[in-house]
């Protein structure tokens, strides 16, 4: 008798059904990921097997899915990188070219709206686009790392994104895809990273680099970052630029801004926030403004921008920063709730720091302020809304003139609305007939004063009652040079709040000198003859890459040389002369054998007996026969 479905009892017809219903779907479940290959000699008939490569990017763009991978071989390619389907957070799609050399795998720009996406060693010929089109085309969690981006990089309502350890040419910009038009908190960037990328912008034409359209919670840090203004642009251009942008950091940045000529009515500006940019973080970046073309660069804590947001700049924090500029930095609009701490501001043309607007609950502590003019601070902007606190700070100026100029140490417009105290004055020089130390402090109607107790300051506003006026003796005075770090026996030390020192930069004791020089890794055969060698190398530092060495050990074998054996090979007569830390070198080995196979190594010591590792090591053969020509004769003329 044979059994019939409907004769079994009805839960085992449902249980049969589901294991029939499993079975299928992992009979029909998706395929594995794979992983495909586009080279210039491939075609797209190919089956993209490494074997039978593709020909181009718009093959790999249309066919990878979620945890593919298309490799691409060296070679120019035309289509941009731009992927027609989203990876997931455990199978991203990704985009691999040649980690150690990208500029050999060429592609046209990556447009990418899509999520999990990511692409490595590839040299882009456009620019980078990581944007928002919709709720099913966004780019979510993408990365671009080790890649050469010719011209720039934007983050276009872009989210948790990764661009890092890139070299970028051209703008680079935060901000809003479809301005408004998408739904609230979706077409603005938020929770990106841009990383340990080396950017030249090159000439700025409007903003150089910007946070505008409301981008949220970006992490910008360990960037090297440089651009030049075009005086032909004018004044109407920024370097770093923010609009409307909070709750972002920058951190650990290094900015070179420069100029190919100067403004006629004005200072170019190398930085700005505005309208409603708040509570942004800057730790640690550097900021050189005009330090080599010598133009005047500045630039603005707040700028003045639309009406309805005036004065919607609050909380922003500088910590750790050092801006060497060769204009002024300055508020243009209030300056609300800010923290600047352990900062340098140094200018050899303006104010370092110039509160040209209103001031109130803003914190100005263990800041060194340098003006190779003077003051090294002026505060003109209204001060009386009150909350402001100016502590531990050093005020250096190089000159001061007589109290009605306008020229003291630290300028003040108003006496109140602010606490100050414990602050070192100095100037190193004064007018004729002047008491610099009487010109540490002018307020109101050109009145001045020393700092401390008793003084005409202390007795009108409170302020400064354990404030001095001395020399800070910083490590180096000078412009090209200028080093803020403190000298042992500085009056700065244990003068701030809580017994700490003033100035950005607390003293440290010199320890004992355990670091050595750096190992030369560039040592090389510029000329080898029938019996000598010349040899180049880069000047290594005392400490790592800075300073200058004491001594050279150069030897040579007809041997191999190591590490081990190093000590056993021969020292030439007479050691290499010492040059600086990044100079250029050379040094010519005589007395060798013709036809003769040498091994060439050197390391470097310091004063105190450090000593490097040994450099990598030259081999030559010298010439059989003399090769090399008589010198030139430049100096042939007639009676």
């Amino acid at each position: 008798m044979h059994l019939r479905h409907a004769h079994l009892p009805a839960a085992l017809t449902s249980a049969r059904r589901a294991l029939l219903v499993l079975a299928c779907t992992l009979l029909a479940g998706p395929a594995a990921a794979a992983t495909y290959y586009v080279s210039t000699g491939g075609s797209d008939s190919n089956a993209g097997s490494q074997g039978s490569p593709w020909r181009t990017i718009a093959k790999a763009n249309s066919t990878l899915r979620a945890g593919d991978v298309c490799i691409i071989a060296p070679g120019t390619y035309s289509d941009p990188i731009q992927p027609s389907a989203n990876g997931t957070s455990t199978a991203r799609i990704s985009y691999v070219g040649s980690l150690a050399n990208p500029t050999s795998v060429t592609v046209g720009p990556f447009y990418i709206d899509k999520a999990y996406v990511s692409v490595k060693g590839v040299r882009s010929s456009g620019n980078l686009e990581l944007y928002y089109t919709s709720e099913s085309a966004k780019a979510w969690h993408d990365s671009v790392a080790f890649c050469v981006l010719a011209s720039g990089a934007n983050f276009m309502g872009a989210k948790d994104c990764m661009v890092a350890r890139n070299t970028i040419s051209g703008p680079v910009a935060f901000m809003m895809n479809n301005m408004y038009s998408g739904p609230p908190g979706t077409v603005n960037s938020a929770y990106d990273t841009l990383r340990g990328n080396v950017i030249n912008i090159g000439v700025i034409g409007n903003k150089g680099f910007q946070l505008r359209g409301f981008t949220r919670y970006c992490l910008i840090d360990s960037n090297r970052i440089s651009a030049t203004f075009a005086a032909a642009n004018g004044g109407d251009v920024q370097g770093r630029y923010f609009y409307n942008s909070s709750h972002n950091t920058l951190r650990d940045n290094s900015w070179r801004l420069e100029a190919d000529g100067g403004l006629p009515d004005g200072q170019y500006t190398g930085f700005a926030l505005r309208d409603s940019s708040s509570y942004n973080v800057f730790e640690r970046d550097s900021m050189l403004c005009g330090v080599q073309s010598r133009f005047e660069i500045g630039g603005r804590l707040v700028n003045a921008g639309n009406s309805a947001w005036t004065g919607q700049c609050v909380g922003n924090r500088w910590s750790g920063c050092f801006f060497q500029t060769t204009g002024f930095v300055f508020n243009q609009d209030l300056l609300n709730g800010a923290v600047i701490e352990n900062t340098v501001f140094a200018s050899d043309q303006n104010y370092p720091l110039y509160l040209l607007a209103p001031v109130q609950n803003t914190v100005i502590r263990n800041c060194t302020l340098f003006a190779w003019g003077s003051p090294s601070m002026r505060i003109e902007g209204d001060t009386r809304g009150g909350g402001n606190q100016f502590h531990s700070n050093i005020f250096y100026a190089d000159s001061v003139a007589a109290c009605y100029s306008g020229r003291p140490v630290v300028f003040h417009g108003w006496a109140t609305g602010f606490a100050e105290d414990r602050n070192l004055f100095w100037s190193r020089t004064a007018a004729p007939g002047v008491t610099a130390a009487a010109q540490s402090v002018y307020w109101a109607s050109s009145a001045c004063s020393a700092p401390g107790a008793g003084t005409a300051w202390a007795n009108a506003s409170g302020n400064d009652t354990h404030s001095s006026f001395a020399n800070p003796l910083f490590a180096d005075t000078r412009w090209a040079t200028f080093d803020p770090h403190l000298r042992a026996g500085s009056p700065a030390i244990g003068l701030g709040e809580g017994g700490g020192d003033a100035g950005a930069y607390p003293f440290v004791a010199a320890g004992p000198d355990v670091t050595p020089p750096a190992g030369v890794t560039n040592l090389a055969a510029a000329q080898v003859a029938k019996d000598n060698v010349v040899l180049t190398w880069t000047a290594p530092g005392d400490d790592g890459a800075s300073g200058t060495v004491t001594a050279y050990d150069l030897r040579w074998s007809t041997q191999p040389i190591n590490a081990g054996n190093f000590a056993s090979a021969t020292p030439v007569a007479t050691p290499p002369a010492i040059l600086p830390g990044g100079a250029a070198q050379s040094y010519a080995v005589l007395g060798l054998t013709s036809s003769t196979t040498y091994y060439f190594a050197l390391r470097a010591s310091d004063e105190v007996g450090n000593v490097a590792g040994i450099s990598n090591v030259v081999v030559a053969t010298t010439t059989a026969t003399d090769q090399l020509p008589p010198a030139r004769i430049t100096d042939l003329r007639t009676p």
